[in-house]
């Protein structure tokens, strides 16, 4: 029980934001753009968006099976993107300062990821951590969620 903790309060919260979303009084504040032409039609392309200190803005995003993440390091610093064990799709998304790069998700599910340069994960525990040596602020690890819907 205590090892699904983390990703119940992460779920939780990912509830949370549906709600308000449905009610239309949620905003989002990240852009989207259609996909080329060899992409379905409704495909589009939602931004994460490293500002530079050691954090993903926005924390939870919500999208639908079939879109892509483009992850946008506005940081000078590399990060690594990586997934948590038991997401429905893994990878591992190094990305350059000043560099972005794209996943597209194709199964619904929930996915946590983390920096695995600016944070650490605890199988034991299913947490995600701060790397003291690496983080700004190691007690507010470098992660996210992508909460991905059916099409």
């Amino acid at each position: 029980m205590r090892r699904l903790m983390p990703h119940l309060w992460s779920l939780a919260i990912v509830a949370l934001l549906t709600m308000v979303t449905a009610c239309g009084q949620y905003t989002q504040t990240n852009t989207a753009s259609p996909q080329p032409a060899d992409t379905p039609a409704s495909a589009r392309t939602a931004d994460v968006v490293i500002p530079g200190a050691d954090r993903f803005t926005p924390f939870v995003l919500t999208i639908t099976q079939g879109d892509t993440v483009r992850w946008v390091n506005k940081d000078t610093d590399e990060h690594v993107i990586v997934t948590v064990p038991g997401t429905p799709e893994s990878f591992t998304l190094p990305v350059q300062g000043g560099r972005s790069v794209s996943h597209t998700f194709h199964k619904a599910g929930i996915y946590y990821y983390y920096c695995s340069i600016h944070a650490t994960y605890d199988a034991r525990t299913g947490q995600v951590a701060g790397n003291p040596q690496m983080a700004d602020n190691p007690y507010e690890p470098m992660e996210g969620v992508v909460v991905v819907q059916d099409r």
